[in-house]
C-alpha cells in the first residue's frame, strides 16, 4: 500500500527513541476521510502521550519541531483538537492522540460493559451484576465525581429509588449510550432475568441477553441500527430494497440507480450525472468525471434550484471544505448530499414503503428495543420496551458528514408513534 514504508518507519523510530510501549502506535493511509494529512497517526492512551506537551518530548529527536493543531484529524466529535499535523522526511503526517481528555471529560467507552469488563460474563442474579459493576467503577480510571455518579444511577436502579442530579450527569454524554447498556441489564435482573453480556462489544443486533432474550439498548433519540446482518435477506427489487442492499454491501452504483426509479431529487440528480457523462450507468468513475467538469459551486446551485423550502437539504455546513475535496476528485461531498437527499427528501415521502420493507425484512426478529432514559426532571431513570417486529413506522437513518460520507452507512430509525 501506497506509504506504508514511510508510514512504519516513522512509528518505528517514534518508538526506538522513546520509551512508548509496542503497539500503541498505530499508522493508517486514509487518502479519502478528509483529513488534514493522507496518513493518520494514532497514539492510544496507553502510549502515555495525552497531551502536546508530551508530544512534542517524543517528536523532538526526531527533529521535529514544528507542531501545528490540525483541523481534521478525525471524524469523532470527541476527538476535536485532539489532531496536530507536522511534516518528517517531507511527508505530511496528521497525528491523533486518542488519550486526550480535557478537564474532567470522560470518553463514553470508558463505561461500556467492555471497559468496564463485563464482556461475555453471566449473572444469575441482581445482587451479583450490581456488585460486580460497582467494583469495576470504583477500579476504573475515572474520576472520583462520575465515580460518585455511575454508582448512584446503579442504585437507583437496583434500589428502584432517585438519583442526585450531579454536574458529571448534566454536562457529559457518556451515560445514556454505553452506560446504559449496563442500567438496561441491571433493571432486567431486577425482574429475575439471568444476564449475559456478548464476548464482542460492538456486537450490531444486541447489547446483552435476559433469559433467552436479546435486547438493544437505546437513548431516547438513539433507536437506530444498520442493517448489515440482514444483506443476505434483502432480495426485492423495490427502490427502497435496492437502497438498502447497496448500504449493507456498500455498493456505490448500487445506491446512486436505486432510487433512479422514484421520481424525485434523487431520481432528477442521477439523471443530470448521466446526462454530463453520457453514460448509461453511474459509478465512482461517472461521479470523478462528473466533477471535473461541473464546479461544486454549480452542483450546490443545482441542488438548492429543486428545494422550495428555506433550509436547503443537501447544504453542507463545511463548504470550504467540502469544495476542497470535490476540487482534489474526492466523491465524498457528492455522495454525502446524495444520501441526505434520499434521508431527509425521498426518504420522508416514503415511509410507508419503507415501513412495510422493515417490518417484513424483521418480522421474525424478537429482538427488544428497551430505552433507557435518565429523566433529570423527576430524578428517575425510566425504562421502556418494544419488540423490533413490533415496530410501526421506519425511516431511514444517516449520519454522515461532507468529507466523510460512508463511514456509517444508512440504516433504519425508529419513527415514535403519537399516542
Amino acid at each position: 500500500m501506497k506509504s506504508k514504508s514511510i508510514r512504519k518507519q516513522f512509528v518505528d523510530c517514534i518508538l526506538e527513541s522513546s520509551t512508548i510501549p509496542n503497539g500503541t502506535i498505530t499508522h493508517h493511509y486514509e487518502p479519502n476521510r478528509g483529513f488534514d494529512a493522507d496518513i493518520r497517526i494514532k497514539f492510544k492512551s496507553e502510549s502515555g502521550v495525552t497531551d502536546l506537551e508530551t508530544l512534542t518530548k517524543v517528536l523532538t529527536p526526531l527533529g521535529i519541531s514544528d507542531i501545528r493543531l490540525a483541523a481534521k484529524a478525525s471524524g469523532a466529535k470527541i476527538d476535536q483538537n485532539n489532531g496536530f499535523l507536522i511534516n518528517w522526511k517531507n511527508e505530511k503526517f496528521v497525528i491523533l492522540i486518542k488519550g486526550m481528555v480535557k478537564d474532567d471529560e470522560v470518553r463514553r467507552k470508558q463505561t461500556s460493559p467492555s471497559k468496564l469488563n463485563l464482556s461475555g460474563k453471566e449473572y444469575d442474579s441482581a445482587i451479583e451484576l450490581y456488585n460486580d459493576v460497582t467494583n469495576q467503577i470504583n477500579n476504573a480510571q475515572l474520576s472520583s465525581d462520575i465515580k460518585k455518579t455511575l454508582i448512584d444511577l446503579l442504585t437507583a436502579v437496583f434500589d428502584d429509588t432517585t438519583f442526585s442530579v450531579t454536574s458529571s450527569l448534566t454536562t457529559s454524554n457518556f451515560i445514556q449510550s454505553d452506560f446504559g447498556e449496563i442500567l438496561a441489564a441491571l433493571y432486567r435482573a431486577k425482574q429475575k432475568d439471568k444476564i449475559i453480556f456478548p464476548i464482542n462489544n460492538n456486537n450490531s443486533g444486541f447489547d446483552f441477553i435476559g433469559n433467552q432474550s436479546k435486547y438493544s439498548v437505546k437513548a431516547p433519540n438513539g433507536d437506530h441500527f444498520n442493517l448489515r446482518d440482514y444483506k443476505n435477506q434483502i432480495t426485492g427489487t423495490t427502490p427502497v430494497d435496492l437502497f438498502f442492499k447497496a448500504c449493507t454491501t456498500s455498493d456505490y452504483t448500487l445506491l446512486l440507480e436505486s432510487l433512479s426509479f422514484d421520481d424525485g431529487i434523487c431520481k432528477d440528480l442521477y439523471s443530470w450525472v448521466k446526462q454530463i457523462v453520457k453514460s448509461p450507468k453511474i459509478t465512482t468513475n461517472e461521479i470523478k468525471q462528473f466533477m471535473k467538469v461541473i464546479s461544486y459551486e454549480d452542483f450546490l446551485l443545482w441542488v438548492k434550484s429543486r428545494q422550495d423550502n428555506k433550509n436547503e437539504i443537501g447544504i453542507p455546513k463545511k463548504l470550504n471544505a467540502a469544495k476542497d475535496c470535490w476540487n482534489r476528485q474526492d466523491i465524498n461531498p457528492f455522495i454525502w448530499t446524495y444520501i441526505t437527499l434520499a434521508q431527509k427528501v425521498w426518504g420522508s415521502t416514503h415511509i410507508k414503503e419503507i415501513s412495510k420493507f422493515a417490518k417484513k425484512l424483521l418480522k421474525k426478529d424478537e429482538t427488544i428495543f428497551i430505552t433507557v432514559n435518565i429523566n433529570i426532571d423527576n430524578q428517575r431513570i425510566e425504562f421502556t420496551e418494544q419488540l423490533i417486529s413490533d415496530v410501526g413506522s421506519w425511516g431511514i437513518w444517516y449520519l454522515g458528514y461532507c468529507t466523510g460520507a460512508v463511514k456509517n452507512w444508512p440504516g433504519i430509525h425508529r419513527i415514535k408513534e403519537n399516542k
